[in-house]
């Protein structure tokens, strides 16, 4: 919960000074049911008709999975193995629609990286490495921080689709 009580998306709404509207295509959490609507899960629902862990960080299993296929299973550095700690979705920092910094939104997502691309290659070159600080750009990088995905459909639902878009600036 944000501050005076508003969920994520109320609170964009009152932040940006909009009258507050209903969210589309809500549903409430007894509507969705008792136990987790992805595959053959049988763990307790809790958002969206999802449990903990395909709900995980604000974005659906199913939206995960897609993005996976995109990326053709693989991440940045080809392995298509991420390690016990799965899989984590890469986001833009300095996105500008109005989310905190640790949190996203469907407009800053770039894609799923392995733990290890993430925190040091990724987020190496983001921090210390950049040109800012007088190196060259490394093209891979740059390519991966300058896409952002795209979704198509309900993000919480088996059919979602992705694909990529320019970054938008």
């Amino acid at each position: 919960m944000r501050p005076g009580g508003y969920c994520a998306t109320h609170y964009q709404q009152w932040s940006d000074g909009k009258q507050l509207t209903p969210i589309r295509g809500w549903k409430s959490q007894a509507e969705w049911g008792p136990t987790c609507r992805y595959a053959e899960c049988e763990a307790v629902s809790r958002a969206r008709g999802l449990c903990i862990v395909h709900y995980g960080r604000g974005i659906s299993q199913f939206a995960r999975d897609a993005i996976l296929a995109l990326q053709g299973g693989r991440c940045l550095c080809g392995t298509s193995d991420p390690g016990q700690r799965g899989w984590q979705l890469d986001h833009a920092h300095g996105c500008t629609s109005g989310h905190e910094p640790e949190n996203y939104c469907k407009d800053c997502v770039r894609g799923l990286l392995c733990i290890s691309c993430n925190r040091h290659g990724l987020g190496w070159y983001e921090g210390a490495f950049r040109p800012q600080h007088g190196n060259e750009l490394i093209p891979i990088f740059e390519h991966w921080i300058s896409r952002r995905v795209q979704f198509h459909g309900d993000v919480d639902s088996p059919g979602t689709r992705v694909s990529y878009v320019p970054a938008r600036h």
